[in-house]
This record gives C-alpha cells, sequence and structure tokens, in this order.
C-alpha cells in the first residue's frame, strides 16, 4: 500500500465524495451494519477508519486515486458486506 511521504494514507471527504490515497483499493473497503445503519469500513496499513453515515448517508461517491469510482450502490455489489 503506499502512502505519503509522513507515512499516512489520506481519505478525503469532500462534499458527497470520499476520495481515497494511492494504494487504497476496493479490497480495502467493507460495510458494516449497526442498529444506526451501515457504515464504511477502510483499512489503511494497521489502522480501520470507520465512516459512519458514508453508505446511503451523506456520501454518494467513492473515488479511488486511480481515478476510479462508485456510486454507494455500485460499492455495496463490488464489496458486499462485512
Amino acid at each position: 500500500m503506499s502512502h505519503t511521504a509522513d507515512d499516512t494514507a489520506e481519505i478525503i471527504e469532500d462534499g458527497d465524495t470520499v476520495r481515497l490515497a494511492s494504494g487504497i483499493g476496493p479490497g480495502d473497503l467493507a460495510v458494516a451494519r449497526s442498529e444506526c445503519g451501515q457504515y464504511l469500513l477502510i483499512t489503511c496499513s494497521d489502522a480501520l477508519v470507520a465512516m459512519y453515515g458514508a453508505m446511503g448517508g451523506s456520501v454518494e461517491a467513492v473515488e479511488f486515486a486511480d481515478g476510479g469510482s462508485y456510486s454507494v450502490e455500485e460499492l455495496l455489489d463490488v464489496i458486499g458486506e462485512a
């Protein structure tokens, strides 16, 4: 997995899009569910980031560093639910 110079991966929420740094791909993502709804899990090196409200909430798309992107519905089809 690629990282920025300070050895952190960048995850940016830009309006309705989550932009992921180089080295984070669909295999690093999962969707989980709680009583509050679905949330996006992002594995980033040894860290796990949970974005509550990202799936079916304020986020409409996830964009990867290579320019590929998925809508929430497409992403759910690709990665499934944890």
